[in-house]
């Protein structure tokens, strides 16, 4: 016999014992071997208010049905450290630990026995036992609040009989029955009775496994689907078989019932769905136009539509009746597995597997929601055209694309660079595109996508550009030190301005287009003559690189963000050079200045934070988002203020500091963000993944 020794934490939730799946259980800091299995979890103190709790009572009960559950398991409980237990945490639960060991053998048995597929089996019991694995019980007789004593009926059930795991489970809508569905080795579907656990039917007939379970509204049939190619029609009530629906010719992964129980639509990895009338068993319509197996489908509460989702990473909006397509809703970017409609009929959310995001999407076409793709990575740069018409992306793909607003239609692609493209800019004419990657600029004829010119010179990487206000000249500042201003009507250089000591970060150009202002790994900002190349001033005061850069609408003052370590946004009087305010706490990467210029706001960690640029005061500090936020953008009024992280978009009242509005984005981080000049309700956001997303405010709404 085998025995490993290992740790074993335990918990109660209303006097039941449980586990969850945790792989970084530690217990005040004190972590368990690697050879142990381990359950965690915790009961809420509130239950033992007012009342001593006998730990020692709690612990042998748990012993004890632990002891009866899995063979081969000693658990044992030690004088010191052999037993733990924390003060009551934030969520208000107790943790218990004590030492155990098992059967290894005897253990890895066990778990075989255990209904679970290849998927699941890691995150609810270990692959191997003496690895760093969990294993889930549910053993104990829940019971009254304050003992451990009380009613021996059981709230939570095991429904044992399928001999393999399980794939599938539906209610009835009564609520008094359970179908499942049983993997391969098994291929049953099973009726059990909720209230007592008893097996009512079992039915057989599947010769693969069964993928799908549904149940009619009125509770009268099953369906079925399998990886043998069939859909299979049972009475609820008597267990037998009434109709063998053939047609697909690859495994059927999901199936939906219409709400008045007339039809089922069945989805196959043979790239179709099939829409059956339940009564007869007749095929009414195959509906093709996915490229890849369908994985998911879901009918719309007044059963005139059909949703569903493919390997092909699209999501389909069929009519039922007629059988047509009606739309395809791009958006995820691995197979989407799961689609569900909200009961109104008006969103349809659909879940990714590889992209791991949940999107919630209008189903009709007047959404206010548009997410355009093309870009298959990051999108790092956006620009909106000065007549709002358009939005330029640049991407990690080392490609350039031009959007119609509007519509959210793919216009062209302008493809040359040879690296990601970071920063796009537009002329103020709307004619021409500025793009720059670490290796060139670009311009581009915007009507046409044609390449004008690629502007070469820097030894080395290009990190910034900026296009002066009348649309005549780019300037760049690079990691050779220098700036370097071009014609853009010719793509000539016309001159190269040396003055920092170190790699240059950002550039900007008075808006009168009469200065430059640049910033650079030598902590200073320096101040050129635009026309002469003549430098004017140098600024210092940063103690590390100057990484932010803006000037204001009037062209008085610089505000410029210094890197982390100097952690101050600070503003300078541009004609003197006198440094006005430090404007201490910051620590993020964006910074911007109200078109007012009443405002700074600066991104500090999780935080926003606004000054009065007058006085230097702080004004707000907004809080609210759970990552690092990346990207400011000030709508054209001056009202608010438009802020992304990881965790989504937010709009924010300048004046009050309140939160207007926030949207999603599933935990793909927003990599840049602009408001269109026009429309300040017009928000455009790119993601990590390429997609760009145009959003329109409503009230106090974002989709």
């Amino acid at each position: 016999m085998a025995m490993v020794k290992g740790i074993l934490e335990c918990s109660v939730i209303l006097g039941q014992a449980w586990g969850v799946a945790v792989s970084d259980a530690s217990i005040q800091g004190w972590q368990p071997p690697r050879n142990s299995g381990r359950i965690l979890g915790g009961f809420p103190s509130q239950l033992f208010a007012g009342q001593s709790l006998d730990l020692q009572r709690l612990v042998q009960a748990f012993v004890e049905a632990c002891s009866t559950q899995i063979p081969g398991l000693n658990p044992v409980v030690n004088e010191g450290a052999g037993f733990t237990y924390t003060e009551p945490d934030p969520m208000g639960s107790f943790y218990v630990a004590l030492e155990a060991s098992y059967d290894a053998e005897a253990f890895r048995a066990w778990l075989g026995t255990l209904p679970v597929d290849d998927e699941t089996v890691s995150v609810l019991v270990p692959r191997d036992p003496r690895s760093d694995g969990v294993f889930r019980l549910s053993t104990l007789s829940p019971r009254t609040p304050g003992s451990l004593t009380g009613s021996d009926e059981p709230r939570e059930r095991t429904l044992e009989g399928h001999t393999r795991g399980v794939w599938a489970v539906a209610v009835t809508s009564d609520g008094r029955r359970v179908v499942s569905g049983g993997s391969y080795g098994d291929e049953t579907v099973r009726v059990w009775d909720l209230a007592s656990g008893r097996l009512e039917h079992t039915l057989k007939g599947h010769t693969g496994l069964v993928k799908a379970v549904a149940v009619t509204p009125d509770g009268r049939r099953v369906v079925s689907g399998s990886a043998d190619e069939t859909v299979r029609v049972w009475d609820l009530a008597s267990g037998r078989l009434e109709h063998t629906l053939k047609g697909h010719t690859s495994a059927v992964n999901a199936v939906a019932v219409t709400p008045d129980g007339r039809r089922v639509a069945s989805g196959s990895a043979d790239e179709t769905v099939r829409v059956w009338d339940l009564a007869s068993g007749r095929l009414e319509h195959t509906l093709k136009g996915h490229t890849s197996g369908v994985n998911a489908v879901a009918v719309t509460s007044d059963g005139r539509r059909v949703v569903s989702g493919g390997d092909d990473n699209m999501l389909r909006v069929w009519d039922l009746a007629a059988g047509h397509l009606e739309r395809t809703m791009r958006g995820h970017t691995g197979w989407v597995d799961a689609v569900a409609v909200t009961p109104d009929g008006r969103r349809v959310v659909s879940g990714g597997r590889s992209d791991k995001a949940v999107r919630v999407r209008a189903l009709d076409s007047d959404s206010l929601e548009r997410t355009v793709e093309g870009h298959t990575d990051m999108a790092r740069a956006l620009a909106v055209t000065p007549d709002g018409r358009r939005v330029v992306s640049g991407g990690w793909d080392h490609t350039v694309r031009v959007w119609d607003l509007a519509s959210g239609r793919l216009e062209r692609t302008l493809k040359g660079h040879t690296d990601s493209v970071s920063k796009v800019v537009v002329t103020p004419d709307g004619r021409r595109i500025i793009s720059r990657s670490c290796e060139s600029v670009r311009v581009w004829d915007l009507a046409s996508g044609r390449l004008e010119h690629t502007l070469k010179g820097h030894i080395g990487c290009i990190e910034d550009v900026a296009v002066t206000p009348d649309g005549r000249r780019v300037v760049s500042g690079g990691g050779d030190k220098t700036l370097r201003v071009w014609d853009l009507a010719s793509g000539r250089l016309e001159r190269t301005l040396i003055g920092h000591m170190h790699r240059i970060l950002r550039v900007a150009v008075t808006p009168d287009g009469q200065r430059i202002v640049s910033g650079g790994d030598d902590n200073t900002l320096l101040v050129w003559d635009l026309a002469t190349g003549r430098l004017e001033g140098t600024l210092t005061g940063h103690t590390r690189a100057v990484v932010l850069l803006a000037v204001t609408a009037d062209g008085r003052r610089v505000v410029s963000g210094g890197a982390y370590g100097d952690n101050t946004v600070r503003v300078w009087d541009l004609a003197s050079g006198r440094l006005e305010h430090t404007l201490n706490g910051h620590n993020g990467e964006a910074v911007a200045v109200s078109p007012d210029g009443r405002w700074i706001v600066a991104a500090s960690g999780n935080e926003l934070r606004v000054w009065d640029l007058a006085s230097g005061r702080l004004e707000h500090t907004l809080t609210g988002h759970t990552s690092a936020v990346r990207e400011v953008a000030v709508t054209p009024d001056g009202r608010r203020l438009v802020s992304g992280s990881e965790d989504g978009v937010r709009v924010w009242d300048l004046a009050s500091g309140a939160e207007l509005a926030r949207r999603s984005t599933g935990l793909l981080k927003v990599c840049s963000c602009v408001v269109s000049p026009l429309d300040p309700t017009t928000i455009v956001y790119g993601d990590e993944q390429g997609n760009v997303v145009v959003l329109t405010l409503r009230g106090n709404t974002l989709p």
